[in-house]
């Protein structure tokens, strides 16, 4: 199985920076990730805290409130959608 990007959920990015288990496990993975060429995209980013963490371990790309809401391009598809 060929893999180029992994998404990081939500659910272990939240308060990563702050909870010594999480980022046990999300270091390990981030290493199988580096050693394999994937990039990674980490979800759910709601804090300072979080971001920068994930920015000292070289995420690729980050995702979640703190970096940008939802968009009103995705409420006019959806409206395009239903007519």
């Amino acid at each position: 199985l060929l893999c180029h990007r992994g998404a990081l959920p939500a659910l272990l990015a939240r308060g990563v920076d702050r909870d010594a288990y999480k980022k046990n496990i999300v270091e390990h993975l981030f290493a199988i990730a580096l050693d394999n060429g994937v990039k990674i995209i980490a979800e759910g980013i709601e804090t300072e805290g979080e971001r920068d963490w994930m920015r000292t371990q070289g995420v690729d790309f980050l995702q979640g409130f703190l970096i940008a809401r939802p968009s009103a391009v995705v409420k006019t598809a959806r409206a395009i959608a239903a007519e």
